[in-house]
């Protein structure tokens, strides 16, 4: 029974000592999604605006002559 106590004793500590919290082993599922959604929403901007420019400006406005550098 003494081996009894000391092993509840000890699985008592280890499991009040750890977290079993799953956000602090990585990023919380909420704020990936958001993220990700951000990431979209970054997308599309760039893209409608490369959009725009590729059909307003004329073709040779899009290239920088090389000896200009």
């Amino acid at each position: 029974r003494h081996h009894d106590a000391r092993s509840y004793a000890f699985k008592h500590s280890v499991l009040k000592s750890t977290s079993f919290d799953l956000h602090v082993l990585s990023t919380p599922p909420a704020f990936v999604l958001s993220q990700d959604q951000t990431l979209h929403k970054i997308y599309e901007e760039l893209n409608q605006a490369l959009n725009y420019l590729l059909k307003k400006l004329p073709i040779a406005m899009l290239f920088i002559p090389i000896d200009v550098y």
